[in-house]
């Protein structure tokens, strides 16, 4: 036996017993379109394919925590009609056969050639980038990082970062983000690819996890906020405002870790000179400082004493008179 060639097939068919098992329950149509272009190169190819050999399908038994046919991840998700298409044309083009379950087709794969195995790997995974959306990448992406498919969990990771850019805290695939393990939350709301207008919404997407499971992780809160939120890079109305917030009051903990940023904010030179901000929040912040002066400038053609404006970092006068007052 070929070592390399057999590493091969042992890394080809984890995959695919665990890639099919995901496919028959997050593939969508998009999806099945995508398998059906990538199955036709795949119709025609004629590239000289190595048997399995008895040899091989015993080492593949052996290094399973399970049956070789099945998949150890636990989905919570049924399998779908489209799931099942997406199987039946996968055994249709490897296999000549549609009559196949998922832990059959797996056995079958691992029964032909090492490229029947590697042919399998490249639809499902095809198929699975083409039907992510927002409505499933929580769930795809905690299934590939537990996996340990690269590919996917990239592409889902790309995803997730990019849902919580409009409410936090109401993101589609609730049922997958809820379900995160505390890692895979912190991996990425660590992300400096993150999509949020402020370190505010990171806390409200810490505190939507923590409700999903108080129990269990309200304990975990304050670790959270002080590795994932950017203490550091908010300004003082935004810490005050996070002080304020009837969860930081709730638990000592969090009050220690958001007392503590606060008063080195005020003790430290700005912000940016310390910590990185996001590029999302560095876009908002230059957003909402260029709104501020078309303001002031608008007010001065008319002949108006300006107010002073959030996060415009200027001093300016009240319309009372009540004198100056700063920006925060």
């Amino acid at each position: 036996m070929d070592s390399i060639n057999v590493l091969t097939f042992l890394g080809g068919l984890r995959d695919v017993r665990e890639l099919i098992s995901a496919l028959t329950r997050y593939c969508t149509y998009d999806g099945l379109r995508a398998l059906e272009l990538v199955a036709g190169s795949c119709e025609s190819s004629n590239i000289l394919q190595d048997e399995v050999t008895s040899d091989m399908l015993l080492i593949a038994d052996l290094c399973s925590a399970k049956d070789v046919g099945n998949a150890t991840f636990h989905h919570l998700d049924p399998v779908t009609d489209v799931g099942k298409l997406a199987l039946q044309r996968i055994g249709t083009t490897l296999l000549r056969t549609i009559h196949l379950d998922e832990r059959q087709l797996t056995i079958a794969l691992g029964a032909s050639t090492v490229q029947n195995v590697l042919a399998a790997r490249h639809l499902c995974l095809a198929a699975l980038h083409a039907s992510l959306s927002p409505g499933n990448c929580f769930r795809i992406f905690r299934f590939a990082d537990q996996c340990r498919v690269a590919p996917l969990r990239q592409a889902a990771e790309q995803l997730c970062l990019a849902s919580f850019s409009h409410d936090p805290a109401g993101v589609q695939d609730i049922g997958g983000f809820t379900l995160l393990k505390q890692d895979q939350l912190q991996t990425l709301l660590q992300s400096d690819a993150l999509q949020v207008e402020s370190e505010l919404d990171v806390f409200r997407v810490i505190v939507a996890w923590v409700h999903a499971c108080p129990q269990e992780r309200a304990q975990l809160m304050a670790i959270l906020v002080q590795r994932c939120v950017r203490l550091g890079a908010m300004d003082l109305g935004q810490l005050e405002q996070l002080d304020q917030d009837s969860h930081v009051i709730a638990s000592r903990e969090v009050t220690c870790v958001v007392a503590q940023a606060y008063v080195m904010r005020i003790m430290c030179r700005s912000a940016e000179t310390t910590v990185r901000l996001r590029d999302s929040v560095a876009r908002a912040r230059a957003a909402a400082k260029e709104k501020a002066e078309r303001a002031l400038t608008a007010w001065a053609l008319a002949g108006e004493e300006p107010w002073a404006a959030p996060g415009s970092g200027i001093i300016s006068t009240s319309r009372s008179g009540g004198g100056e007052i700063w920006a925060h």
